[in-house]
């Protein structure tokens, strides 16, 4: 979970180099999901910008989210749950299916500024 406030790139930078530092150092091979959270903010950082400083462009599915609200919260969970299913029985279908969705999560996001609030108003 990135927080999209400007606020919190540093303190999600070393977050997410402190779970790789933890991954490699125990051997874990999981699927990961990268939910970018607090989508409606009004400065919140450009999708683009989030995941180039993370450095997770084409390595995880990204999700955006807006938790307060519910948005997109219950399809990150669902997303975990198969895909950590999956990863125990079918290894290598998990693997296909972690391609497939980061090149869609990837392709929804390219070029998107920010998440925009007034989509889930009406």
């Amino acid at each position: 979970m990135a927080n999209s406030d400007p606020n919190a790139l540093k303190e999600n930078i070393h977050s997410i180099r402190e779970l790789h530092s933890f991954l490699e150092y125990y051997s874990y091979d999981v699927p990961l999901i990268v939910a970018l959270n607090k989508r409606d903010l009004p400065n919140a950082v450009l999708v683009d910008e989030l995941v180039r400083n993370l450095r997770i462009e084409g390595l995880y599915p990204i999700f955006e989210t807006i938790a307060v609200r519910g948005v997109g919260v219950k399809r990150v969970f669902r997303e975990a749950i198969r895909l950590a299913v999956l990863y125990r029985i079918f290894p290598d279908v998990c693997r296909r299916e972690i391609r497939l969705l980061i090149q869609k999560t990837t392709q929804r996001l390219v070029g998107k500024v920010f998440y925009s609030s007034k989509q889930h108003t009406s």
